[in-house]
């Protein structure tokens, strides 16, 4: 004789999932609000980033437009090889400084959006464990 099924631990899984349900569009929204946050930082970083890189090739455009001007009015060989040399030097400077100031704005944008994912998956989790607690298992 086959022993009768416990249907208790069924009605308990479907109200965990009813509860569950009821709770999915609040838990939803929450998600959105997190990623939209996340795409602002994004977006605010792209817009800087553009700006940024604007005034950088604006200033070297001018540097070097100055500089060469400058080289091509010195008279003799060596000064000119010489006043390319520094230049080349601070060129290449600015270039640092500027990938320096980029990837620190990089770096500070990844940190936030990671901070924003971070919160709202460590809420995730305690809404869960919090609906989970309200459900009567039998």
């Amino acid at each position: 004789m086959a022993a009768p099924k416990n249907n208790s631990s069924a009605q308990g899984y479907t109200a965990a999932l009813a509860t569950w349900y009821t709770t999915a569009p609040e838990i939803t929204r929450k998600n959105i609000a997190a990623l939209s946050a996340a795409g602002k930082l994004y977006a605010e970083l792209v817009q800087t980033l553009a700006k940024r890189h604007q005034e950088l090739t604006h200033n070297t455009l001018s540097q070097t437009s100055s500089a060469m001007k400058d080289i091509l009015n010195t008279g003799h060989p060596s000064q000119r090889l010489t006043k390319q040399l520094e230049l080349g030097k601070q060129s290449f400077q600015t270039y640092l400084a500027g990938s320096e100031e980029v990837a620190e704005l990089v770096t500070r944008s990844n940190r936030a959006v990671a901070t924003i994912f971070t919160r709202r998956t460590a809420e995730l989790i305690d809404e869960t464990k919090a609906q989970i607690e309200k459900t009567t298992f039998r």
